[in-house]
């Protein structure tokens, strides 16, 4: 299976299917499909480009599930839900780099375009390539892409001017390989950790002997923050989000905290002293100027960073499962967005403007620009953050908050903005 899986990662490639999504559809209707059932078959790459579209979609379905599950204090649920959104992230993710994870019928596309199925020849194989298997096994060999770490550096970004690849050479010991793989911990295939905790959720009957809990408006600070992720950039950046920025920010600020002890009686100052020495290292490694690096690279909100730190951690209560599928999911709509702006006129950018219609957020016919939609958000984030809240989830459902809620659970509506704007 290892074996496999270095095959998949070390030979496939993505250049195809990004050219691919202008040979999608045609989309000029509303029932109209990215791939016609006709024959002959499409191609491997218009199939890979067409799925990594709808596995980004269906990936932000299921933490829209997430987060409506985790504000009804249905805590295992989220936790079911979000290791699907992963899932469905990382195979989205997979196509975008010419993997196909299907049961059955696995294939990889390499640079010249053609494509090696894996054909398993007895059940024993058949059953090691289900897809969760497989989709873990891949999970950390392909993390050493250098697609994938381009992805990263380049796509997360601060401002236009600085992405994470600017500031890098400020982060001691740092690894995008390794930040992925550790954030993507729910794929690897350990069969202890994760895994065991998505089995609990989905099938056991756990408050039989586990106690019921309260609700906390911690809970709810963790949703208004992880939403906030989920808002435009302040920078203005086509289709960037405050998500971008602010892990940047987070792990700028990590690495200089790391650098005191906490004991230090003098910690806040020779912290800042630390983010002036740094900042200067950076000017004069990248050319960019410190009135502009030290603007940007600010410490970053609490709470919103806490989604980071959530992430990062080994754990897997419903907060850690959440955090880590909004972080895949971000990489995943990256790669999407890269591949429709290499080709604006395709299909699929017509195919997502009705799948908002289809999934009650925007009508095809509305004249409301998709980045528009974002302002709802914003108030309904502001409204939530001004109510003191009493009996929860109770108040959270209920007249008059019921509708901010709605609009706080659907993360799928961020692919308005961070992919069609």
């Amino acid at each position: 299976m290892a074996n496999l899986a270095k095959i998949f990662a070390d030979n496939s490639s993505g250049a195809h299917v990004k050219n691919a999504y202008s040979n999608l559809g045609p989309i000029t209707n509303f029932s109209d499909v990215l791939i016609p059932t006709v024959m002959p078959p499409p191609a491997a790459s218009s199939e890979l480009a067409a799925e990594q579209t709808v596995h980004l979609c269906d990936g932000w379905r299921y933490a829209t599930s997430a987060i409506s599950a985790f504000l009804r204090n249905a805590q295992g649920e989220a936790i079911h839900y979000a290791y699907y959104a992963e899932l469905r992230a990382a195979m989205s993710l997979y196509a975008g780099t010419g993997i196909r994870i299907r049961q059955g019928q696995n294939y990889y596309v390499d640079s010249a375009g053609t494509k090696h199925p894996i054909n398993p020849v007895g059940k024993d194989e058949n059953m090691q390539l289900r897809t969760h298997t497989i989709a873990w096994e891949l999970w950390g060999r392909w993390v050493k892409r250098n697609d994938v770490c381009d992805l990263v550096q380049n796509g997360l970004r601060v401002s236009p001017a600085v992405s994470l690849r600017t500031i890098i050479p400020g982060l001691a010991l740092f690894s995008t390989e390794d930040m992925v793989l550790k954030w993507g911990s729910d794929l690897l295939a350990d069969p202890k950790a994760d895994k065991n905790e998505r089995n609990i959720a989905s099938y056991l009957p756990t408050h039989a002997t586990k106690p019921l809990s309260r609700m906390s408006t911690d809970d709810v600070e963790f949703i208004l923050a992880l939403c906030n992720l989920l808002l435009p950039a302040a920078s203005g950046l086509r289709n960037s989000l405050a998500f971008d920025a602010v892990l940047i920010q987070w792990l700028v600020q990590t690495a200089i905290e790391s650098k005191v002890p906490d004991t230090d009686p003098d910690w806040a100052a020779k912290v800042e002293a630390e983010r002036v020495r740094m900042i200067d290292e950076l000017s004069a490694s990248t050319g960019e100027g410190k009135d502009l690096l030290s603007g940007l690279l600010i410490k970053p909100d609490e709470a919103q960073a806490s989604i980071f730190t959530h992430a990062a951690s080994s754990a897997t209560e419903p907060r850690n499962v959440i955090s880590r599928a909004i972080f895949l999911l971000r990489l995943a709509t990256l790669s999407v967005e890269k591949n429709l702006a290499t080709s604006p006129a395709s299909p699929a950018a017509g195919w997502l403007l009705n799948w908002l219609d289809h999934i009650g957020i925007r009508s095809c016919t509305s004249d409301v620009d998709p980045s528009d939609l974002s302002a709802d958000l914003q108030i309904a984030i502001d409204s939530h953050r001004s109510t003191s809240f009493g009996k929860l989830p109770n108040e959270l459902w209920e007249d008059p908050h019921a509708g901010n809620t709605y609009i706080i659970s659907r993360a799928d509506r961020s692919v308005a903005w961070s992919v069609l704007s």
